[in-house]
């Protein structure tokens, strides 16, 4: 079974490309989609099993992404899943705020899927008919693996 996507996205049309971009990853099984914090903090609430990833956008209504982030790095059955951080723009201090609060990646829009399951997971990209990588979006931080 493939990975199961949590995306945190208000904007409909960016939560639309990034779904595509997901689903087109052989390793993504399914992408399940909520317009606002709230709404997701309530779906990760009432699972029975957590995703596999977590994409949330930083400006979010309601609670932003960073306190998204925090009120699901509080929950025991999702402390161990990888949070990661979206947004049209970032400064250095919102990049490193991210991390220094629990996000495993901060990524400006538009999303790479492949390179960024790759580098969570170690799981290599879906390839094209040509043997090449898709034609790459966005800039990504990784921090680290922590061991």
């Amino acid at each position: 079974m493939g990975l199961r996507v949590l995306l945190v996205e208000d904007n409909p049309d960016h939560a639309l490309l990034t779904r595509r971009a997901l689903e087109r990853e052989e390793s993504v099984s399914c992408v399940a989609i909520c317009a606002d914090g709230v709404a997701a903090l309530d779906l990760l609430s009432g699972s029975e099993r957590a995703p596999d990833l977590i994409l949330v956008d930083v400006r979010l209504p309601g609670i932003s992404g960073l306190d998204f982030l925090d009120a699901v790095r509080s929950m025991p059955s999702m402390r161990g899943v990888p949070v990661v951080l979206l947004s049209s723009s970032a400064s250095e201090s919102q990049v490193n705020e991210a991390i220094k609060r629990g996000a495993s990646a901060f990524i400006t829009k538009p999303l790479r899927p492949g390179r960024l399951i790759k580098g969570l997971f170690g799981r290599a990209p879906k390839r094209n008919g040509s043997g090449r990588s898709r034609p790459k979006h966005g800039d990504e931080f990784l921090p680290e693996r922590r061991t």
